[in-house]
């Protein structure tokens, strides 16, 4: 099966459609944008179209985070890690939970519908700008 270019934040996403739905799903509550507290929850049930599932990482997906270490490209714009350990693959899966904890944004893992292996990463995230949000996939 052909693997997701899903570490890098350009082009268009097959997956688009399936993050509009992230918001809508989603709860709202404590991180400031623009005048409004609001905080991001993992979609319950997680997002579907059937070919693939939008959802929260689990260590499980660890071999999705070494692989995409070793695209020389993926961790120069990323948090992924360059030298892949299995520790650093793992802070790598905790920090993205942590987006969620902290206020930060929801990143999701980009996961095969039917076998639930993991392909990439979408990710919404807050940034410093008042009202402004950044998507990458």
């Amino acid at each position: 099966m052909a693997r997701l270019a899903a570490f890098s934040s350009s082009g268009p996403s097959p997956e688009g459609h399936l993050a509009s739905g992230l918001a809508s799903r989603s709860s709202v509550s404590s991180t400031t944008m623009a005048d409004q507290a609001v905080s991001l929850s993992y979609p319950d049930p997680p997002l579907t179209d059937g070919t693939v599932v939008l959802r929260r990482w689990a260590e499980g997906d660890i071999g999705c985070v070494e692989e995409a270490s070793r695209d020389p490209h993926i961790p120069e714009g990323t948090t992924v890690p360059a030298i892949f350990t299995v520790a650093e693959g793992l802070a790598w899966i905790e920090r993205q939970w942590g987006r969620a904890d902290n206020g930060e944004g929801l990143s999701l893992a980009i996961a095969d519908a039917s076998s639930g292996e993991a392909l990439g990463v979408v990710a919404l995230l807050f940034r410093r700008q008042p009202g402004t949000v950044e998507i990458g996939y």
